[in-house]
């Protein structure tokens, strides 16, 4: 059953219009107050900046690595904002810059939030068990990223990572390791191998999905063969790559795909030595590139 339908008992098929601030209803015909103190059911917009361009429903969302998250942010009458780290604890702060650290990285290294997220548990999990206090901070976020990034099959190399960071690959993979020893976890055990990085290469540098998937084939059948054991992952993605695209419309360089890849020409050469001469077993026959095999450049 509806309510009682406010009206001005003088013109009562006038339009009513709100008083927002005084929150009254006036009739538009004679400006009679129709009823006061309407309740307001709009959104209760609370500000914790001190420009009127920042509505915040709620103060900002506590973080769940963080150790009783009660700090604070006092706005100054300048304009400029005051954290209050008197209370904050050693910890929150190491995990506070640490997540910084992550997130910058991932930006340039163009890593998903999932992915960010996931380093930054692992990073909490490393600081809490103290196995890894001599070593550079960013080596740790580094080796965080890498080991989120494969457990997530978005694998990235250490040398892509070194780059983005600035540590060095040694230092990054002795944390890595060190992890690993860290956490009896059966996931991290699992190898990377040239299928982790042939989606983004292929991308990055512009290719088919019909070259993917021959460069996948490839990449898979030489595993199953043993043709490519003890390879550097980043090198054989590279030159499976490199044959794919030659049997192709869409032919890329050595250069082109090492400028990607992160690799040296010289190691493309190495691994694409070592498939040219089985090119035979590793094309499928149903490829639209088979008949091409003979055309493969020897190296």
């Amino acid at each position: 059953m509806n309510g009682p339908t406010l009206a001005c008992r003088h013109h009562p098929n006038a339009p009513l219009v709100e008083d927002s601030r005084a929150g009254d209803m006036i009739c538009t015909a004679c400006g009679t107050v129709v009823g006061d103190r309407i309740v307001d059911v709009g959104s209760e917009w609370r500000t914790f900046s001190d420009s009127n361009n920042d509505p915040s429903r709620v103060g900002a969302a506590e973080n769940p690595l963080l150790e009783n998250d009660l700090s604070t942010r006092i706005g100054a009458a300048a304009g400029s904002e005051y954290h209050n780290r008197s209370s904050m604890s050693s910890a929150n702060r190491a995990i506070i810059n640490a997540i910084r650290d992550i997130n910058e990285i991932a930006e340039r290294a163009n890593i998903p939030r999932t992915i960010t997220d996931e380093a930054a548990s692992w990073y909490k999990r490393v600081y809490e068990q103290n196995r890894l206090r001599n070593r550079p901070r960013q080596a740790i976020v580094t080796a965080c990223i890498y080991l989120a990034c494969r457990l997530n099959g978005a694998a990235r190399s250490f040398r892509e990572l070194s780059t983005i960071s600035g540590q060095s690959q040694p230092v990054i993979a002795k944390c890595y390791k060190s992890i690993i020893r860290s956490c009896d976890n059966e996931r991290i055990t699992t190898q990377v191998d040239a299928c982790d990085f042939l989606s983004r290469f292929c991308s990055s540098l512009g290719l088919s999905i019909e070259i993917q998937r021959l460069a996948t084939n490839i990449a898979t059948v030489a595993k199953e063969k043993s043709i490519i054991d003890g390879r550097n992952p980043t090198s054989v993605a590279a030159a499976v790559i490199y044959m794919a695209s030659q049997l192709s419309d869409d032919k890329k360089s050595q250069k082109e795909i090492s400028e990607v890849a992160g690799c040296a020409e010289s190691t493309i050469k190495q691994s694409y030595r070592l498939l040219i001469g089985r090119a035979a077993e590793l094309i499928p026959p149903d490829s639209q590139f088979h008949s091409r095999i003979h055309q493969l450049p020897a190296s």
